[in-house]
């Protein structure tokens, strides 16, 4: 086998390999908001699957496209956890959660989201 043949077949299985990897990539856009309705306007929403981990950054409308940075979310069931501080306005060293502290947390935020094709959801988090 020539170099060039070799390369083309190694090509084409690679190709055939990522092909068939399964995954479908979704856009999965969450809009977070406090209890009363108010938007969260800045932070970022980890998701974590058996497979798969992505974050997005929430904009000032509360939304947050997920997976935007990694291409899209894969269908599977996920958990997720909230980060969102402000900071000290008198300039002092710190910092304040926005979220109440159980949803800093995968294992005890109590949101899971499951993802089969593009999907629009809600997550209502409680003040600290």
């Amino acid at each position: 086998m020539t170099r060039l043949s070799g390369m083309i077949t190694l090509l084409l299985a690679t190709i055939v390999l990522v092909g068939c990897s399964g995954y479908t990539e979704n856009r999965v856009i969450a809009t977070v908001k406090f209890e009363d309705g108010t938007p969260l306007t800045s932070g970022q929403v980890r998701i974590i699957g058996d497979e798969f981990e992505t974050f997005g950054y929430i904009q000032s409308d509360g939304t947050v496209d997920l997976g935007k940075i990694d291409g899209g979310v894969p269908n599977g069931i996920y958990q997720a956890s909230i980060d969102a501080y402000a900071t000290d306005p008198s300039g002092g060293v710190g910092r304040k959660s926005l979220v109440a502290k159980k949803f800093q947390s995968y294992e005890t935020s109590g949101i899971q989201i499951e993802v089969s094709g593009d999907k629009e959801i809600e997550i209502v988090v409680e003040k600290p």
